[in-house]
């Protein structure tokens, strides 16, 4: 998979034409950039260019939105080593500013298909493109290539000296930070571009890692009253619970269900305003959520609260319905057989009381009556059965 790499070039207003909308530029003369740990060349060649079909003129190459499309680049060229295009600007702000010389510079996005590795003279590593594709032109602010600038009608012979060691050092370390946070070339070309320091790029980078690790928003569609939080934390209780007991949710409460116990922990603290909840790790999201003012605990709580009676019931008649039992049973029947089944086998009320929660001795009484009649029946049945027996095994004596 190839990148998007970026380097500036320039614009010369005074080739603007205002009634046509067009501006010649320089988009590279092929001179060094400075990338982390290497040195950058492009190949300045027919041979080593591809031309993308439709090429947009970009705001700092930003790609958000239409807004951010300024124009379209014409007529790409090879000039005295240098690679050229016309500009056609539609936007007539940056039409504006280009006139006035308020923006001078342009910087190109690009896709290398190929690369031919070197050594200069001082040992720098040096990658030169051999083969690749423009893509993209962006009107900047300071071009990263300072020979890419908008032609002049008389274009000044640019010098070749380097830049600054300090601003050498700003780059580099811009391109640092912008590994180190996993952000690619095109951003910290931006930066860049944007003559940003390394303070400025360090809290851009942070910035761009928050809003990359934010976890999407979750939403419920429960009317008017959708963003309370009371509402919010409700509904996620009841989800919680659900989950926890097996149980089907509500719709309200279905969105939630997927989320985990640190998916609750950062909504809890992005609620409660927390800073930097986003670069939180999964022991310190659930640490915060449950030491600091989020409402983390009460969700908690809430979800490890008593069934109701109510709630037990249907949620019994629920799981028996999914264990393909017949309809109507109840948590109250299952009791009954219980506390039958105890009696029967012979414990005493008290014992019985301790096991179903009876608060009455005469509601247990019952039961072991019941047994005991059961009981008794059983030996009474016996008896009467010895005693038919003996009648038709013992015969009566004749008189004498």
């Amino acid at each position: 998979m190839t990148i998007l790499e970026t380097r500036a070039a320039t614009i010369a207003p005074a080739t603007l034409n205002r009634e046509a909308g067009t501006v010649d530029v320089v988009l590279s003369t092929g001179a060094p950039v400075k990338r982390a740990g290497y040195v950058e060349r492009l190949a300045i060649d027919p041979a080593a260019v591809t031309i993308a079909p439709r090429l947009p003129v970009l705001d700092s190459h930003r790609q958000a939105s239409i807004q951010d499309v300024k124009g379209r680049v014409e007529n790409v060229r090879f000039e005295a080593g240098q690679l050229v295009a016309t500009l056609r600007i539609s936007d007539p702000a940056a039409l504006a500013a280009i006139e006035r010389g308020d923006v001078t510079g342009v910087s190109i996005g690009y896709r290398v298909a190929k690369w031919q590795d070197s050594s200069d003279a001082t040992g720098q590593r040096v990658r030169t493109a051999t083969t690749w594709e423009l893509v993209e032109c962006s009107l900047v602010a300071i071009p990263a290539d300072p020979q890419a600038l908008i032609r002049s009608a008389t274009l000044p012979e640019l010098s070749s000296t380097a830049p600054d060691a300090a601003i050498l050092e700003t780059r580099a370390a811009i391109r640092a930070i912008a590994a180190t946070a996993g952000l690619d070339s095109v951003w910290s070309d931006s930066q860049i571009d944007f003559g940003a320091d390394v303070t400025a790029a360090r809290s851009a980078a942070f910035d761009a890692m928050a809003q990359r690790s934010a976890q999407p928003i979750r939403t419920a569609t429960v009317g008017a009253s959708g963003d309370d939080p009371t509402v919010i934390q409700a509904r996620q209780v009841e989800a919680l619970s659900a989950r926890m007991m097996g149980s089907a949710p509500t719709d309200a409460a279905r969105p939630f269900v997927q989320m985990g116990l640190t998916d609750y922990a950062r909504d809890a603290l992005t609620r409660s305003g927390t800073v930097g909840v986003a670069m939180m790790g999964r022991e310190e999201l659930l640490q915060r959520a449950m030491h600091t003012v989020s409402d983390f605990p009460e969700l908690l709580t809430g979800a490890g609260k008593p069934f109701s009676p109510a709630g037990f019931t249907n949620w019994f008649r629920d799981v028996a319905r999914e264990a393909g039992l017949p309809d109507g049973l109840s948590p109250h029947g299952l009791r009954k057989a219980t506390c039958r089944r105890l009696a029967e086998a012979g414990c005493t009320p008290h014992e019985i009381m301790a096991f179903s929660g009876h608060r009455s001795l005469a509601e247990v009484t019952r039961y072991t009556v019941e047994a005991g009649r059961k009981g008794l029946a059983q030996p009474a049945v016996d008896r009467l059965d010895r005693i038919e027996t003996r009648k038709e095994t013992v015969k009566p004596s004749k008189s004498v």
